[in-house]
């Protein structure tokens, strides 16, 4: 099953567009590849006459009300120098809605960035934390890569031990030919398995 998304402004214009042009609610859910009732919730918002802009405006004032947000520039991030102005509002005893406001922000947004900090924030505290956080991803993202490696050297050693064992003559030529796997891969679990395997018997 696809993984839900929520309708674009794009989206929009073609339900706009088909809708008009008489097209049935299964046969747009169907050219968008959304599911029926997406569709059939999205006409209702406006049924005698749906647009995107009035559509896109009622999602845009529901997804306010409902989370109490301002829409976020995609890819807006903070800075350091956002920091040091964020901490100098909070000194002068700025609100989170008015700080999220001057940020162009949620104001969860805000509140998370303030957590960064244990007690009074601080913009180079914050932007410590900041720099620990991506050590943090690199070494997961390093872990994840040796894990793999880790775990596809033991899947193409599971299978040239197989070989050998089915035939104890077998090469590296061979077992290249049996296994489709690159002869630089072979190569290098070779000897240790000829070793293990066929010596040891």
């Amino acid at each position: 099953m696809a993984k839900f998304k929520y309708l674009t402004y794009d989206d929009r214009l073609n339900i706009e567009k088909m809708y008009k042009s008489g097209m049935s609610t299964p046969k747009i859910a169907n050219a968008l590849g959304k599911n029926y009732s997406t569709v059939y919730r999205e006409l209702h918002r406006y049924p005698d006459d749906y647009t995107a802009d009035k559509a896109q405006a009622d999602a845009d004032s529901k997804k306010k009300g409902k989370y109490d947000i301002t829409i976020t520039p995609k890819g807006k991030r903070f800075t350091y120098n956002n920091r040091v102005e964020l901490e100098q509002m909070i000194k002068d005893g700025k609100s989170i809605p008015e700080m999220a406001a001057h940020f162009e922000k949620c104001t969860r947004s805000i509140t998370r960035e303030m957590e960064r900090c244990i007690g009074d924030y601080s913009a180079d505290e914050a932007q410590k934390d900041i720099q620990k956080a991506k050590e943090r991803q690199k070494m997961a993202a390093r872990t994840a890569v040796a894990t793999r490696i880790e775990k596809n050297e033991k899947e193409y050693k599971k299978i040239i031990r197989a070989c050998l064992k089915l035939d104890p003559k077998a090469d590296i030529i061979d077992i290249k030919i049996a296994t489709g796997f690159p002869i630089e891969r072979v190569e290098k679990y070779y000897d240790e398995i000829y070793q293990e395997v066929v010596k040891k018997k």
